[in-house]
């Protein structure tokens, strides 16, 4: 949603959309600079259901659609052909917006590698649909939830230390992650 003075504020716009298409993913990109403020910060954020900050890179519009794209496909790209993913917490918008262009960007170069030169067009298409899926999380019980969800079929995780545990930000979050994650594991 861009804003322009003739324009809505992108908050109500926002809920404009939802009310009518309330499935259709809202995402507000906000200028790093602009995500400390109050107005970012305040409640109503929460009608975007994720908030990026602009920092010029042009990939993080490919990072806000594979995003979307992976949180929607993930099950059934699991399910059935058995895609792994990569778990990445981190609850500050400018952090992750500059970790996922970056990350996304890596995951495409490596599968473009596998392909040989025989591959044609569609079995492209369908190697690049069964790439990893990155699962962006912002807290301990989300990522949780994903890590208990798709376990079998995590091929990594990238976290942050300090997020939301039990709804309060907790500066051990990470470690006890990793901890959880290996008691499970051994």
């Amino acid at each position: 949603i861009l804003q322009s003075a003739a324009s809505p504020e992108p908050y109500d716009l926002a809920r404009q959309i939802k009310a009518v298409l309330p499935s259709v993913p809202i995402t507000l990109l906000a200028w790093e600079s602009k995500l400390g403020e109050k107005d970012i910060a305040r409640q109503d954020a929460q009608i975007f259901d994720k908030v990026f900050a602009w920092q010029g890179d042009f990939r993080i519009f490919l990072a806000i659609v594979k995003y979307f794209e992976d949180r929607l496909n993930i099950e059934n790209d699991t399910r059935v052909v058995g895609v792994q993913s990569i778990i990445l917490i981190e609850d500050e918008p400018r952090f992750y917006s500059s970790y996922m262009p970056v990350v996304y960007k890596e995951i495409v170069e490596h599968t473009t590698r596998l392909f040989s030169e025989s591959v044609n067009q569609a079995q492209r298409q369908l190697r690049m649909r069964a790439r990893p899926k990155i699962v962006l999380c912002s807290t301990y019980e989300e990522a949780w939830q994903y890590f208990e969800t798709y376990s079998s079929h995590i091929l990594g995780i990238i976290t942050d230390i300090e997020f939301p545990r039990l709804g309060k930000l907790d500066r051990e979050a990470g470690f006890i992650f990793f901890k959880n994650v290996r008691a499970l594991n051994s």
